[in-house]
């Protein structure tokens, strides 16, 4: 490969990157201000996991704000319609399994409401 062609091959891909990748100032704040709120997010879960809170459902919930977060971070950084529309129908797959799935040991068990009638109900 002689000079003349390795250097505008290089040329190209200079060029290539410079068009996907050109980021404005205000773009720039606003991925910022989006992963701290995403960091923010995942903080406030822990400290969730730490209190003693229900783990299955902290877990999904850090699942819905990571889906959530970037997604906005996907449309944020100008993908094309193209690109955007199998994530986020991925996103949407996860986000539904997530959501819908439940949990069969709770729902055998009664409700602490039916808990409290059943007692209720043997004390009269």
């Amino acid at each position: 490969m002689n000079e003349s062609s390795a250097s505008s091959i290089a040329t190209n891909i200079r060029d290539i990157a410079e068009q996907q990748y050109n980021f404005d100032l205000y773009q720039l704040i606003i991925v910022l201000l989006v992963i701290f709120f995403a960091v923010s997010a995942f903080y406030f879960c822990e400290k969730l996991l730490k209190a003693g809170h229900d783990s299955t459902a902290v877990m999904r919930s850090i699942g819905v704000i990571s889906i959530i977060f970037s997604s906005v971070l996907l449309i944020i950084l100008g993908y094309s319609k193209e690109q955007i529309n199998v994530v986020l129908a991925l996103f949407g797959t996860i986000a539904g399994y997530l959501l819908g799935k439940s949990d069969s040991q709770k729902e055998s068990e009664p409700s602490t409401i039916e808990k409290n009638r059943r007692t209720q109900n043997k004390n009269e």
